[in-house]
Formats: C-alpha cells, sequence, structure tokens
C-alpha cells in the first residue's frame, strides 16, 4: 500500500485550502491512500480561546466534499480529510474517510478540540 501524507499550510481563504487540497490529490494519484492534516479547511483555530469560526463549517454533503469524492472515484484512491464538521447542530473536528468508489463510509469525531 502506498501513502500520501499531504503537508500544507492553511489559510483563511476556505477556497485556497480547497484548492491545495485537490492538488495535493492529484499529486497522490498513483498511491492508495492520503491523510490530510487537521481541519484543513482553514487556520488551526482550536488555539484561539473563543473565535467564532463559524465560516468554516461543512457538513458532509458540501460541494469540496462532493468533489473529494469524485476525485476518490477518478483515481481509485481512498481518502481522509479533516474537516470542521457541522451535524445535527454540533460541530466536530472529524476525519473522513472516503472510499474507492467515492463513498463516504466512516467519520472519526474529535468532540473536545
Amino acid at each position: 500500500m502506498k501513502l500520501a501524507m499531504a503537508q500544507m499550510s492553511m489559510t483563511d481563504n476556505i477556497e485556497e485550502n480547497y484548492l491545495k487540497t485537490l492538488a495535493s490529490c492529484n499529486a497522490a494519484s498513483d498511491c492508495d491512500l492520503i491523510f490530510f492534516p487537521e481541519i484543513q479547511f482553514s487556520p488551526f483555530f482550536p488555539q484561539y480561546e473563543k473565535k467564532d469560526v463559524k465560516q468554516y463549517r461543512m457538513t458532509r454533503d458540501h460541494e469540496y466534499i462532493k468533489q473529494l469524492c469524485s476525485i476518490s472515484r477518478q483515481h481509485h484512491l481512498y481518502i481522509s480529510p479533516n474537516i470542521y464538521l457541522w451535524e445535527n447542530g454540533k460541530c466536530y473536528d472529524a476525519s473522513l474517510w472516503i472510499n474507492t468508489d467515492g463513498r463516504i463510509v466512516d467519520v472519526a469525531k474529535m468532540v473536545h478540540i
């Protein structure tokens, strides 16, 4: 199994971070699995107490996640992005597990960020 670990510096701009994510996936197209850094679409905000981070919340059906599912199918690549997941009225630092069929098959949620 060939693994890829994406190492990227995140900015306040979600779109910029998304484009870096896409570039990492494309660079890892010859791999089996790629992992991403914690809360990859935003700066690491948990280090700042009481910072408003609502703009970084994503649901499982967010357009960026749908695109990662599509890339997963295209490259036959397992992808494990880490997002600020908004689910059932709560937020989680969450790692998704996207299989090579492009489906989210599991989620690991951290309750205490």
